[in-house]
């Protein structure tokens, strides 16, 4: 009878604990989860490919159509950015996003570094090797600010190729007071 009653203690024990691990909290009621991001009803994904034909550089100008605008009314919330970098034998890169906002003191800019990884042989013929990124981050981009990808490599000769990718969300300016 004594194994019995050390058994129905323990298993009593482990139930209170199961129940209070499960988040139970008192009069059985379970305890709400803790606050999780809603899913953001305004996604923003954002697709650019930058080349840079015989030359070190690419970025505003040089790639057309590498740019996103925020809204006005609106911030950006970036979460997530991918990036496949393509070059001639020999040459590797470095990848950025920066944003750019205009504000009454003159144009503010911010610029992040993107690190790229060498991955090796590319399976396309015209081509040594690729690097890559998957980063997640969280950066903002206020209203009517310009978000855009650049590279550099290491040779200025035969193309090279970014293909850049950023996923996030709009949500509301806060109202300032």
């Amino acid at each position: 009878m004594t194994q019995l009653k050390r058994f129905m203690l323990t298993a009593a024990s482990i139930l209170l604990l199961a129940l209070v691990s499960a988040g139970v909290g008192r009069a059985g009621t379970p305890t709400p989860p803790a606050a999780v991001d809603e899913a953001p009803q305004n996604v923003v994904r954002y697709r650019a490919l930058l080349s840079a034909p015989n030359g070190a550089w690419s970025g505003p100008g040089v790639s057309e159509g590498n740019r996103y605008e925020v809204p006005a009314g609106k911030r950006l919330i970036i979460e997530q950015i991918n990036l496949h970098f393509e070059a001639p034998p020999g040459q590797r890169g470095i990848a950025g996003l920066t944003v750019h906002q205009m504000t009454p003191q003159g144009l503010k800019y911010i610029s992040y570094p993107l690190v790229l990884t060498y991955q090796g042989a590319s399976i396309s013929p015209y081509d040594d090797g690729y690097s890559t990124a998957s980063l997640p981050v969280r950066l903002y981009a206020d209203e009517s600010s310009v978000v855009f990808f650049g590279f550099m490599r290491t040779a200025p000769s035969g193309s090279s190729y970014l293909h850049a990718t950023f996923s996030g969300y709009l949500v509301d300016m806060p109202v300032e007071d």
